[in-house]
């Protein structure tokens, strides 16, 4: 897969993509302790492809709850305070609606104005990546990835 889709890119930049790759690679397979994956994401983040990996991501959104100052909802996760970041538009709105229809956000100082707003896919992915985000895939995605219809697209 990898070989096929650096064949598909002009030559320099699939120099700067095979850069990036190797790091990126070397996130997703490295063993699931943190302070691994943190040094794999900032190896990935220093290499020499990851400007235009990343130039790349963030033409493409990713949708967050925000306050009208564009401060994202914060939500708890393992006990930290982290913005949830949606691949699917609709579930970004869902989550509007349910932040709306409860008082303990809707009631919070800043959150007077809150709605969905549009976040670069390479800037959540770097928070993913170092702790300080969650992207949340579509349901569709992860239906199409096997698993069954009523699992949460949250955390996977």
């Amino acid at each position: 897969l990898q070989s096929a889709y650096q064949a598909c890119l002009p030559s320099p930049r699939a120099r700067e993509y095979r850069a990036g790759w190797g790091a990126l690679k070397d996130t997703r397979l490295s063993s699931s302790a943190s302070d691994e994956a943190s040094e794999s994401a900032e190896e990935l983040f220093a290499s020499a492809g990851w400007p235009a990996i990343k130039k790349d991501l963030d033409e493409l959104p990713v949708f967050t709850v925000a306050s009208d100052k564009g401060q994202p909802l914060q939500y708890s996760v393992g006990g930290s305070a982290m913005p949830f970041f949606f691949v699917d538009l609709d579930a970004a709105r869902e989550e509007l609606l349910k932040a709306k229809a409860d008082s303990n956000i809707s009631d919070m100082e800043g959150m007077e104005g809150i709605d969905v707003i549009p976040f670069p896919l390479g800037d959540a992915f770097m928070m993913m990546e170092t702790g300080k985000a969650v992207v949340v895939p579509s349901q569709k995605a992860i239906e199409d990835a096997g698993a069954p219809k009523d699992v949460s697209p949250v955390g996977q």
